[in-house]
């Protein structure tokens, strides 16, 4: 089975790129890929567990959880984590883990692509 890891670097600011995100790791899993995807920088507050809305809008968290139960590996940068105050696995949704950066070679090798977003 091919499989696919996605590098997301977002900033603040940066929905419509979260949201092609998605769509990839949607697409790719339907196609029967195996999908990983890497949190880093700021984009780790994408699977942040504090995220509230007082509106009826889409939470990135929630979007990550609905990744994670298609399929796919939710990683986040440890060190990002730990400079941004998330180092604590609760600080994520459920499913999300932590990953060094001297570790990301070892979740690339072996995939069939590896897309930066």
């Amino acid at each position: 089975m091919d499989s696919f890891v996605f590098f997301y670097k977002n900033r603040p600011g940066g929905e419509s790129r979260f949201k092609t995100l998605f769509g990839l790791v949607s697409a790719a899993i339907a196609g029967g890929m195996r999908v990983s995807v890497f949190l880093d920088l700021d984009s780790i507050f994408a699977s942040s567990s504090y995220q509230q809305s007082y509106e009826s809008l889409e939470l990135p968290k929630d979007k990550i959880s609905e990744m994670i139960d298609m399929g796919a590996e939710i990683y986040v940068c440890s060190v990002c984590a730990a400079i941004r105050g998330l180092a604590d696995p609760d600080d994520h949704v459920k499913g999300v883990r932590m990953i060094s950066p001297e570790r990301t070679a070892e979740m690339i090798a072996g995939k069939a692509a590896c897309v930066s977003l």
